[in-house]
């Protein structure tokens, strides 16, 4: 969903319908990532108290450059670090507080954009403060990584995705397909299928998928604080009820 009333819309109608709304928040699926919430929930780092992201690589192309449309992509706030806004979430709890720096965000309603780059502070409820990068402006491949301090040790992981003769070919396809930069993974299930397979799972035996309607839509809640606060330029705090004031 483009916006939080769009996912609200598809959670009425799911619910209205019976018919079962998946979120595709994978990084709930990367083994990297799952253990990294297992060694923080374990006490591995002690009082988490600061965390760092990073995702990001060359603009993608897509179609009619859907990409370069902020009102369609919502840019990297929307498209790309959603992703790391539900992990943070999934991690962390609710968000008390953001305030965003954006490209995307600037531009006027006829601009499009063949750059995109943000950079968000978070403070969540339990205190922890996350710094969190995206971009679409890095020629190099497609690059995650986090660094996370509790007071008893640091947790680090570091990707470097090269851009490969086959990947920047894939980039550089003209515009007749959505051409995007993808983190890939290299276990025999791979992440995409292992998420695929639970949704299935859920289908046949009817039990709550990991990721839920509601934390999609938590997910979304967070980026348009983080789209109005950079076009404003203040804080922009979210209530104890998800929403924005």
């Amino acid at each position: 969903g483009r916006t939080v009333a769009e996912c609200s819309e598809m959670i009425e109608l799911s619910s209205k319908t019976g018919i079962p709304l998946f979120v595709a928040h994978v990084l709930r699926f990367f083994p990297e990532f799952v253990e990294a919430k297992r060694q923080l929930d374990s006490g591995a780092i002690g009082n988490p108290a600061s965390v760092r992201m990073r995702r990001g690589g060359p603009f993608p192309k897509g179609k009619e450059n859907w990409y370069g449309d902020f009102s369609k992509s919502g840019g990297v706030l929307l498209d790309l670090i959603i992703h790391d806004l539900d992990w943070l979430r999934w991690t962390f709890g609710d968000v008390e507080r953001v305030y965003a720096k954006n490209l995307g965000a600037m531009l006027s309603p006829s601009e499009t954009m063949d750059i995109d780059f943000a950079l968000l502070t978070m403070r969540f409820k339990s205190g922890v403060m996350a710094h969190v990068e995206g971009t679409w402006a890095d020629p190099g491949g497609f690059k995650v990584n986090f660094e996370i301090a509790g007071d008893n040790g640091l947790l680090e992981f570091n990707f470097n995705q090269p851009a490969s003769i086959p990947f920047v070919a894939a980039v550089e396809d003209g515009g007749q397909r959505a051409s995007v930069a993808v983190p890939e993974s290299p276990i025999i299930l791979n992440p995409y299928t292992a998420e695929l397979t639970h949704f299935l799972d859920c289908l046949e035996t009817g039990v709550k998928p990991r990721v839920t309607p509601q934390d999609g839509l938590e997910a979304v809640r967070i980026s348009e604080a983080a789209i109005e606060s950079a076009r404003t330029g203040k804080v922009v705090i979210l209530n104890t009820s998800g929403g924005a004031k």
